[in-house]
């Protein structure tokens, strides 16, 4: 068996598992005994952090547990930091934790918490963004409120990721928001707390000089510090990270993606996508010119595949959207 077809068994085999131990989180451990679905999910070594929903809308919906790894042993959940931190009961306290919706661990061991209310009421809380800082026991470190920013309802905020590591430090610099049907890339500078929203445009059409205006979806970054796009259009963009200016960020087309793409990520050869409509996880490799042809479906389920991660030893793994008893 050669070196392909190795990694080729060994990544649809991680899929397959992710997908037939979904209930293994065992979020009655933590007093959820009602139905639920994972909006999101982020690792930090073998710790996960949930973004859960729940029917009743009072439950903590922020979960850490561990990475389920043997049958004998199952992880027991908990809510982060601790109950206190979210509203369990439908007066409203916008101080506390909503909704949480996204999370990621940077560098300096500080968890991101996305929270976006989610009720579409006018009395509903506003968007923040929430750090809390593990080297001082996830101690909450900074609160920044996301409104002025992001005038939107949740349905509407595609995808939010920590930017690559920037300096000799290694920290990362930026948090980049994707926004339904806006052509900018709406940035938070972590160094200087301030929003930037920049523009962007690329020349799409070898015949028209003039750069046109992308409307993205998902966002991801190389290992070289290159952002790429995937836009509505099924259509996939780069830049360098050193290019953005206020003036906007000038996007060179790669090539055609097999739809509008979900959950992109970039190992070191190839890109991964999903396609939530079709139910599929498609790799192509990370070149320039790419065709329909260069997009290979590696996995298809009848389900909604709400997000792809990576976890150890190149493995991936897909995340169902779907609602859930333990």
């Amino acid at each position: 068996m050669d070196m392909f077809m190795q990694n080729s068994v060994i990544l649809l085999t991680a899929l397959i598992v992710f997908n037939t131990s979904s209930a293994s989180w065992l979020l009655t451990r933590c007093g959820l005994n009602e139905p639920y679905r994972v909006l999101h999910l982020s690792t930090n070594n073998n710790h996960v952090y949930l973004s859960i929903e729940t029917k009743s809308k009072i439950f903590p919906t922020l979960i850490e547990t561990e990475w389920p790894t043997t049958c004998v042993r199952f992880p027991i959940p908990k809510v982060f930091p601790h109950r206190s931190f979210h509203n369990t009961n439908h007066h409203r306290n916008c101080r506390l934790i909503q909704q949480a919706r996204w999370s990621q661990m940077d560098n300096f061991q500080r968890l991101w918490v996305m929270d976006f209310d989610w009720s579409a009421k006018q009395n509903s809380c506003l968007p923040k963004l929430l750090a809390f800082d593990f080297m001082r026991q996830g101690m909450e470190v900074l609160r920044i409120d996301c409104h002025k920013f992001m005038k939107i309802k949740p349905e509407q905020l595609l995808d939010i990721k920590l930017g690559p590591a920037m300096g000799k430090r290694g920290m990362e610099q930026f948090i980049y928001f994707i926004i339904a049907k806006d052509t900018h890339l709406v940035a938070y500078d972590i160094f200087e707390q301030k929003w930037f929203r920049y523009p962007l445009l690329s020349k799409k059409y070898k015949d028209v000089a003039v750069s046109l205006p992308v409307k993205p979806r998902n966002v991801a970054f190389s290992h070289q510090k290159e952002i790429l796009i995937a836009d509505e259009d099924g259509k996939l963009y780069i830049s360098n990270s050193s290019e953005i200016v206020n003036a906007g960020l000038q996007l060179k087309l790669l090539g055609s993606l097999l739809g509008s793409a979900e959950s992109l990520l970039v190992d070191r050869n190839d890109m991964f996508y999903a396609i939530p409509a079709f139910g599929a996880v498609v790799r192509c490799p990370r070149k320039h010119n790419i065709t329909a042809e260069d997009n290979e479906i590696i996995y298809l389920t009848t389900r909604n595949i709400n997000q792809i991660f990576f976890r150890t030893k190149g493995s991936l793994y897909f995340l169902i959207d779907y609602w859930q008893e333990d």
